[in-house]
């Protein structure tokens, strides 16, 4: 259910194609680029080439490069935090299926 919704709001946020309003603007872009990176690489290729761009150990060495904004250097490790707790869960259905 929950990438169902993720996409349709995601969908929504890409329809309008942007604001007027610079600050709407950016947080639209965040929060299009929080919904890719939650719903992952494998549904949304091109969406992830663009907002996310990197695989794990991309990710883990953006974090751990200093030279890198701070605020950019938490957003990308939730990212991860994110990419570990949907593996879990991925792994958790395989086992149910599995059952």
């Amino acid at each position: 259910m929950f990438e169902r919704e993720s996409l349709l709001r995601l969908g929504q946020i890409r329809r309008r194609g942007g604001h007027v309003d610079k600050e709407k603007s950016k947080d639209m872009g965040a929060e299009a680029a929080a919904l890719v990176g939650a719903l992952g690489a494998e549904r949304l290729p091109k969406n992830w080439l663009g907002a996310v761009e990197r695989d794990d150990a991309g990710l883990r060495a953006f974090v751990e490069d200093e030279s890198n904004e701070e605020w950019q250097r938490k957003a990308v490790e939730v990212q991860l935090a994110l990419n570990a707790v949907t593996a879990e869960m991925q792994e958790l259905l395989r086992e149910q299926k599995a059952a």
